[in-house]
C-alpha cells in the first residue's frame, strides 16, 4: 500500500513540475477519527485522515487532483479477522483526478471524476453513475463514500437546457465490508440458517460489455429543475 501511494503521489508531482502554474491552488486536511462503542467498550476506529487537494486552470484547461489517506490501528484489534486489518488499517483513494477543456459553449472532462445526477440531500433516487463504498456501511456522507471512476464527460449548453453525457470504459462494482470486519453483518450465513443461498456475484465479461454510458438534460422553468435521462 505504502508503495502504491508513493507512486501515485510521484506521478502527480512529476505532473505539476512540468506545469506552468497560471491559476494554482492547494488546500488540505488533517483530522483524527475515533469510534468506541459503549456496549462492549471495544475501540472501533483510532486514527487519521488526510485529503489533500489541487486545482490549476490555464487559458482553456483545467485540471483537479484531490486524494485522500487514511490510518486505523484499531482495525487490527483481535475482534477483527486479518482481513479486515489488511483492508482497513491503511487506505488511499483519489477523490478527483482529470483534465477538463472549456469550449465556448461545451466542456469535456478526462479522468477519475464524480458525478451527480438526480441527488436530494442525503438520499441517493438517481445518483447511480458512481459506485459507493459500503464498507462503513452508510456511516460517511455520502459525498465520502462515492468513489471516483475513470470516465469521459461532456457538458453541453444548448439556449436553456443543459446536456451531460458521460462514458464510463469499465464497470466498477460497490465495495463491502470485508469478513471479520465491523461492518460484516454476515448476511450469506443468516440466510443460509433459513435454507436460503445468495446467488454468486456476476460481473460483465472484458471489452465493450464493461463499458457505460448516460445522457441527461437539465432546465429550469421558474423556481422548478427538470431533468430527462
Amino acid at each position: 500500500m505504502r508503495h502504491v501511494i508513493a507512486t501515485r503521489m510521484a506521478a502527480i508531482t512529476c505532473f505539476l513540475c512540468i506545469a506552468p502554474l497560471v491559476h494554482a491552488e492547494y488546500s488540505g486536511s488533517l483530522g483524527l477519527n475515533y469510534a468506541h462503542r459503549l456496549d462492549d467498550s471495544l475501540t472501533t476506529e483510532a486514527g487519521t485522515i488526510g485529503k489533500l487537494k489541487y486545482e490549476q486552470d490555464w487559458d482553456l484547461w483545467a485540471f483537479r487532483a484531490e486524494g485522500r489517506a487514511r490510518y486505523n490501528d484499531a482495525a487490527c484489534n483481535h475482534n477483527y479477522s486479518q482481513s479486515s486489518c489488511d483492508a482497513y488499517r491503511t487506505d488511499s483513494d483519489w477523490r478527483e483526478l482529470y483534465l477538463t477543456y472549456n469550449g465556448e459553449n461545451w466542456q469535456t472532462s478526462l479522468g477519475w471524476q464524480q458525478v451527480v445526477w438526480g441527488r436530494a440531500d442525503n438520499l441517493r433516487v438517481l445518483d447511480l453513475v458512481n459506485p459507493l463504498d459500503y464498507r462503513e456501511f452508510v456511516l460517511p456522507d455520502l459525498n465520502d463514500y462515492r468513489r471516483a471512476s475513470p470516465m469521459l464527460k461532456i457538458n453541453h449548453q444548448l439556449d436553456e437546457w443543459s446536456l451531460e453525457a458521460v462514458f464510463l470504459p469499465r464497470f466498477i462494482a460497490n465495495r463491502y465490508a470485508v469478513s471479520g470486519s465491523e461492518f460484516d453483518f454476515h448476511i450469506s450465513e443468516q440466510f443460509a440458517q433459513q435454507g436460503m443461498m445468495l446467488a454468486p456475484d456476476k460481473y460483465p465479461d472484458g471489452g465493450i460489455q464493461q463499458s457505460e454510458a448516460g445522457l441527461i438534460a437539465s432546465t429550469t422553468r421558474g423556481s422548478i429543475d427538470y431533468s430527462l435521462m
